[in-house]
Order: structure tokens, then sequence, then C-alpha cells
């Protein structure tokens, strides 16, 4: 078996364990992943990553994943994450990277928190994630951090992009 495939079988294959451990209620956007959008490139990137934070009534706020400031100019110009908690709005797909963001009405009701991440190549979105968790998971801390940047990048993984079609005959 050649080793990137089975590399890659591997991955996904401890991708999936820890989403569906965490909880597979979400929802996966793949439809913007781009063939050079791959997950070696994104995961090595991933823990640098800007993080702009989006609660209920505050403005964005710009930090690392383990709850720093960050500088907030321009950083919507760089590939970040945008996390949305909270709410009952969740931001429009179309806009989510943009410097101003449409939100729309959040469909499912209940106790559980809207949690929304966007990975970002400046304005355009390359994945997104959504959830609804329970409070306790839903505190933007780096455990949340940490679940959401492995299921971007594993949206990323089994995009249409990033999955080889066989060839026959």
């Amino acid at each position: 078996m050649n080793i990137f495939i089975a590399r890659s079988i591997v991955r996904t294959v401890a991708l999936a364990s820890i989403v569906c451990a965490a909880g597979c209620q979400g929802t996966l956007h793949t439809r913007f992943v781009q063939a050079s959008d791959t997950y070696d490139f994104w995961s090595l990137r991933m823990t640098g990553l800007p993080i702009r934070l989006h609660r209920p009534d505050d403005a964005p706020v710009v930090q690392t994943r383990d709850g720093h400031p960050s500088p907030a100019a321009g950083v919507t110009g760089l590939p970040r994450i945008e996390l949305y908690v909270g709410g009952t709005e969740k931001p429009v797909l179309a806009s989510v990277c943009a410097a101003t963001t449409s939100m729309q009405a959040d469909t499912v009701a209940g106790r559980r928190t809207l949690v929304v991440a966007a990975l970002c190549d400046g304005p355009r979105l390359v994945a997104a994630a959504e959830d609804h968790l329970e409070p306790e998971q839903a505190v933007p801390a780096l455990p949340l951090f940490r679940k959401m940047a492995h299921r971007l990048l594993h949206a990323i993984d089994i995009s249409a992009a990033q999955t080889p079609v066989e060839q026959y005959g």
C-alpha cells in the first residue's frame, strides 16, 4: 500500500474518532475547500493562527489560542479562525471571512450553545464547522479552540477537493 494513502487513511480515522468522541452533532461545510487547501498545509499553520472571537453583544476580540491578545489591525486580510460562541444568530457563510459579516437566525433551539468556526485565508472561506455544545463545553478557551481546529481540519480532509477520485477503465 502506498505510504501516502496509508497515512491519509490513518489520519482520517484518527480525526473522525476525535470528532465523534467530542460530539458528532455538528455540521461541516466543505464546499469552499480548494485543491491547494490540504490538511498538511493548514495543520502546520493552525496553532499559530489568530482567533477572532465573536460573542453576542460584544465587539470581536483577536487573540491567540491560549487567550493572549493579538493585534487586531488588518487581521481580516490574514489567515485566521473566526469563532462565534453563543447567541441566537450565526454568520452567513458567504460573508463570514469579510470585514463585516451578515448574520442569520439559528434554527436549532434548545439549551445548547451555538458555536461556529470558520477557517479564513484572508477574505476567502476555506472551511467551516458548526456545533451546538453543552454550555460547559462552549467556553472560549484552549479546549474549545482545539476541538474546532480539529473539526476544520477534518472538513478539509474529507472535502471533495481533497478526496481522490478513482479512475476506471
